[in-house]
C-alpha cells in the first residue's frame, strides 16, 4: 500500500470510528440522559474539534510534503448552473418539514450559536469528504465519476453504520435506508464538487444551507427517538 493510500485509510477510518459516532449515536444517548437541545449542543462542539484536527493534520502533512494544503478551489470559475442546483436540497428539505407539519423551535441566542457552528461543521466536513479526498483521488488518476462513488460511499458509510447501535427496534432498516439517503447526498454534493469546476462554492451553498435550515428542528428531531 502506498503513502497515499495510507493516508487516505487513516482518513476514511477516523471518518468511521471518530465522526460517525459522533453524527448519530453520541447524540441518541445524550439525549436519553439530558436536554436534547443540550446533547445537540455538546455532540456539534465535539464534531467541531474532531474535524478541527483532522484538518489540522492534513494540513501539516501536506506542507510537510511541499504542498500547500487543502485545496478548496474556492477562486475558481464556477458556471451559474450548479450554483442554481445547489439550492434545490434546501428546497427540498423546507418542503419537507413544512408538510410534515414538525414545529420548529423558537429561535435564541443558544440556537443562533448552534446554527452557525452547524454552518462551520458543515464546511468542515467538505473541505476534507469532498476536496481533499477527491483531490488526493484525482492525484492518482482516478476519474471523476470515481471519485465521487469512493467519497460518497465513506460519507453514506461513516454517516449510517452507528446508527445500527440505537435502541430501537427499527435500527437495522433505519441504517439500512439512511445509507442509501446520505449515498444519494453525497453524490449529490460530491457531483456538484466536480460540476462546479472543482470549486466548494456550490457544495457549501447545497450543504450549509440544508443544514443551517434544519438546525430549528434538531431539538425536535432528538425528540422524536428520545421523548423526554
Amino acid at each position: 500500500m502506498s503513502g497515499l493510500s495510507k493516508r487516505l485509510s487513516l482518513i476514511a477510518l477516523v471518518l468511521v470510528t471518530v465522526v460517525g459516532p459522533l453524527t448519530s449515536i453520541v447524540p441518541y444517548e445524550l439525549g436519553l440522559r439530558i436536554a436534547n437541545r443540550s446533547a445537540a449542543g455538546y455532540s456539534l462542539a465535539a464534531l467541531f474539534l474532531a474535524f478541527g484536527l483532522l484538518i489540522g493534520w492534513i494540513t501539516w502533512d501536506a506542507r510537510s510534503a511541499g504542498k500547500k494544503g487543502i485545496d478548496a478551489g474556492w477562486r475558481n470559475r464556477v458556471r451559474p448552473a450548479p450554483l442554481v442546483v445547489a439550492l434545490s436540497p434546501i428546497t427540498l428539505i423546507a418542503g419537507i418539514f413544512i408538510s410534515d407539519g414538525s414545529p420548529p423551535h423558537t429561535i435564541s441566542l443558544s440556537m443562533i450559536a448552534l446554527s452557525g457552528l452547524m454552518v462551520v461543521i458543515g464546511i468542515m466536513e467538505d473541505l476534507i469528504v469532498r476536496a481533499h479526498i477527491m483531490n488526493t483521488l484525482q492525484e492518482r488518476g482516478i476519474p471523476g465519476g470515481t471519485q465521487v462513488l469512493v467519497s460518497s460511499f465513506i460519507y453514506a458509510f461513516y454517516q449510517s453504520i452507528w446508527l445500527l447501535g440505537l435502541s430501537i427496534s427499527e435500527a437495522p432498516i433505519f441504517a439500512f435506508v439512511m445509507f442509501f439517503v446520505f449515498m444519494t447526498y453525497g453524490a449529490f454534493l460530491s457531483g456538484l464538487y466536480v460540476w462546479g469546476g472543482r470549486s466548494l462554492v456550490p457544495v457549501v451553498i447545497a450543504h450549509s444551507g440544508s443544514l443551517l435550515f434544519g438546525v430549528p428542528y434538531l431539538p425536535y428531531v432528538l425528540a422524536v427517538y428520545n421523548p423526554h
